[in-house]
């Protein structure tokens, strides 16, 4: 079969007759001066073979678009480049297998595209051809040597697998840390539940009142990193309950460097401060505990309200007490107790205020019914009047509690002053009952049993009272006043030994210089 090729010319040649073109001498299917061969031409239609099949399509392909490339041009150059072209194939489908990594995507570069720099030659062969000569000479080409000093370097075992290794160092590491961490994890267990425990044992020594124990334990909790403001505050408590009050001050000082600290920091530095004489200093610590960390605790204010009234400041005392009474009748859990005590301070507070106006305790005609309106406008009804504030406060503290002994005694001085001595016996008995070491009430019964001319009764309760409470100027005073009213030169001796003695006590006590006087006596 005769068959016709056009070359790279443009002339026609039979390919049977001609390898290269007559009249050019073109070659079929080299490329030359940048230009694309073209495909066969054929003069009939070929046999039904793969070699002839090929050359048809390429022939249509090539009439579409004589740009695109002839890659079955003849079958010498199909066989040439053949292999190739397989390689290619089997690479491209195994591409697709792949990820698009940068070496998939190399290898599935089509034929003909720029060479890339593994296809390179290499540079050491293109400096010195005597090199490849020799390795030709060997029978092993570059690659070959690669390839074999590749295996060589895979099979010694002196050459570490490092990403391995590397993988291996990491899961150790790891494995290391989940101990690490396990262990830490069991060591924090371990101790919060000691800590739990002297926290507990703690709680147990404070209901037994062993204090000392409380303390030993807080101190062993105080020790670990765990400890809390709370656990400096309660060692604190300790202290102050034992009146150790240069301990507890510094607890509570470290305590109140911790920002979450509470109000009670502040509560018990208060109190500190006030036992010291430091009243500017408790108050500034009472209005944090109220204004900064807005506590409703009533006995805050009752501690507020006694600290106002130290500096006379008795309306600004008055007005916490009546919050105090206003808080604990809020509180359903409030005990007959804490409920008695509000009303207790607010009647002592309004007690001393009634006696900071000495014009409030004249001794003017007595008031027959001092709750009366009539009464509170006659001027002569002026003391029963301002007395009867503070002892309905008292009153209300033992008809809540009836086991208030200071109350009752609180009574029964008012009473007295209000000219109901035999109320104030009563009063007086009641407090001595509930509390036999009560001075107040023995020195209140004193004063009482003497207006009613009982000397001997009197006698025996100042005695009482100077018994429990020798450092009392007040109980002094009393006994030497009944002395002085007994008459007799003994009994007026007596008298100015005891109201001496008083002034001895508290120099300057009013009470004593104003018996004296009247005694014609000098201090």
């Amino acid at each position: 079969m005769t068959k016709f090729i056009r070359c790279i010319e443009g002339h026609v040649y039979d390919t049977d007759k001609h390898e290269a073109c007559p009249e050019c001498g073109a070659i079929p299917g080299v490329e030359e001066s940048g230009r694309i061969p073209i495909s066969p031409v054929e003069e009939r239609e070929p046999k039904s073979n793969f070699k002839d099949t090929a050359h048809a399509l390429l022939s249509k392909s090539a009439a579409k678009d004589s740009a695109k490339v002839s890659l079955f041009a003849l079958p010498k150059a199909w066989l040439a480049g053949g292999g190739a072209l397989l390689l290619l194939v089997v690479a491209a489908v195994y591409g697709l297998t792949q990820e698009d990594t940068p070496e998939t995507l190399a290898r599935s570069e089509i034929v003909g595209s720029e060479p890339t720099k593994d296809d390179a030659p290499d540079e050491d062969v293109a400096k010195d051809p005597a090199k490849k000569g020799e390795e030709e000479a060997d029978g092993t080409t570059s690659s070959e040597s690669d390839n074999a000093q590749s295996q060589e370097t895979d099979d010694d075992p002196r050459i570490d697998e490092t990403e391995p290794a590397a993988d291996a160092e990491q899961a150790r590491a790891d494995a290391d840390e989940s101990v690490d961490e396990a262990e830490r994890d069991d060591a924090k267990a371990e101790e919060e539940k000691k800590l739990a425990d002297l926290r507990q044992r703690v709680t147990e020594h404070v209901k037994k009142k062993d204090y000392d124990s409380a303390i030993a334990d807080l101190t062993e909790i105080i020790r670990h990193e765990a400890a809390t403001w709370d656990d400096v505050g309660s060692r604190a408590w300790m202290y102050y309950t034992k009146r150790d009050f240069d301990l507890a001050l510094a607890d509570f000082d470290r305590a109140l460097k911790s920002e979450d600290h509470s109000g009670l920091i502040h509560y018990g530095r208060a109190l500190i401060l006030r036992q010291r004489g430091d009243i500017d200093g408790a108050l500034v610590e009472l209005n944090a505990v109220i204004d900064d960390h807005g506590s409703q605790d009533p006995f805050h204010y009752i501690e507020r309200a006694d600290v106002y009234a130290l500096r006379a400041k008795y309306d600004e005392a008055i007005a916490d007490n009546d919050t105090a009474v206003e808080l604990v009748s809020n509180v359903k859990s409030a005990t007959p107790w804490s409920k008695a005590q509000v009303y207790f301070h607010r009647g002592i507070n309004r007690l001393k205020q009634v006696k900071a106006d000495p014009e409030n305790l004249k001794d003017n005609k007595p008031c027959k019914d001092p709750t009366s309106d009539t009464a509170r406008e006659n001027a002569d009804c002026r003391a029963e009047v301002s007395l009867f504030i503070p002892l309905l406060d008292f009153e209300a503290a033992v008809a809540i509690y009836p086991e208030y002994a200071q109350a009752h005694a609180e009574i029964a001085s008012i009473a007295f002053q209000l000219g109901n001595s035999q109320r104030a016996v009563d009063a007086s008995t009641k407090a001595i009952k509930i509390d036999p070491t009560n001075s107040a009430a023995y020195t209140n019964r004193c004063m009482a049993y003497n207006s009613l001319k009982q000397y001997d009764l009197a006698m025996a309760d100042c005695n009482d009272a100077i018994r429990h409470t020798p450092a009392s100027a007040r109980a002094w005073t009393l006994r030497g006043y009944v002395y002085a009213t007994r008459g007799g030169r003994n009994n007026r001796n007596k008298a100015i030994s005891d109201l001496r003695h008083a002034l001895e006590i508290t120099p300057g006590y009013a009470d004593a210089l104003t018996v004296l006087e009247l005694l014609g006596e000098k201090p």
